[in-house]
């Protein structure tokens, strides 16, 4: 997510420019660095009580083979699920084969699934002898029988069904939690539900710093007002700031109500200019 630094860091850098009238200016800076702050997002959007779970595009590991042993076939299923391995990594896929003795399958299932493999590929004894494979999807658990023969190309599309859900479900959740308002009552309600508010704004910067300072102090003598954890202090401070200005495309998925041309901003008597997303800072 870009962030808006303005002229002031870049001054360190003396990063100018000459304008059409031939002055000196510093440039506009905008930061659309990857941080781990959207890893945390990631985590805590997608995952479960079970633990993490990954979008195949970005994950470290796709998928995990995990042999299941029986007495005596232990050798030819060990063989079976490396060939498997072997060529799904021939096919480009990031994949492990955990052929380890001294866990259980159910044992090598609960560590995979915490750590958010994105799908399980089960191969025992009988799978062999039926050319199966049984895929077990992290996101939701589901269980697929594949053919040996085509595994590697129908995994391939199980994965992009996994990353569609994911951010369809995301999204979704997204969607259902923005609150369309046009006034501070409807605003702070939207605010103390912890919903994001899309809101008319006149795009003043001393409107925003006014926002601000409002939230805070209503949100003082509210149920917002909650302690930190160890019991020092506020963890939340219950201002809200512009988040973002949502292009057309994304007004017209949430089936918002478009800006009306005499619409007034939420928080003070100028003319609206645009429809601007406004959440508490967490």
């Amino acid at each position: 997510m870009p962030s808006w630094l303005s002229c002031n860091l870049i001054r360190i850098y003396c990063a100018r420019y000459e304008n059409d009238e031939r002055e000196t200016k510093h440039v506009w800076q905008n930061s659309w660095g990857m941080t781990t702050r959207t890893i945390g997002v990631m985590i805590m959007v997608h995952s479960d009580d079970r633990g993490l779970v990954v979008p195949p595009r970005v994950a470290p590991q796709e998928a995990v083979v995990v042999p299941i042993f029986k007495k005596g076939h232990e050798a030819i299923v060990v063989e079976e699920a490396e060939k498997l391995g072997k060529e799904l990594k021939d096919a480009g896929y990031k994949v492990k084969v955990d052929s380890r003795t001294d866990k259980t399958p159910g044992w090598k299932y609960n560590e995979y699934e915490l750590r958010g493999i994105c799908t399980r590929l089960e191969l025992g004894p009988r799978d062999i002898e039926n050319a199966k494979v049984l895929c077990v999807r992290r996101d939701n658990g589901q269980k697929i029988e594949l053919n040996r023969a085509t595994a590697v190309t129908d995994l391939r599309k199980i994965l992009g069904e996994i990353q569609r859900s994911l951010l369809e479900r995301a999204r979704e959740e997204l969607y259902l939690n923005i609150q369309r308002v046009s006034n501070w009552e409807e605003f702070m309600s939207a605010l103390n539900s912890r919903k994001i508010a899309l809101c008319p704004w006149c795009q003043n910067a001393s409107c925003e710093e006014n926002v601000k300072s409002r939230t805070k102090n209503e949100s003082e003598n509210s149920e917002f007002n909650v302690q930190a954890a160890d019991g020092e202090g506020q963890s939340l401070s219950g201002a809200a700031k512009s988040l973002c200005i949502p292009f057309s495309a994304e007004l017209d998925a949430l089936g918002a109500p478009p800006l009306e041309k005499t619409e007034k901003c939420f928080a003070c008597d100028e003319l609206a200019e645009v429809l601007v997303l406004f959440g508490r800072s967490y």
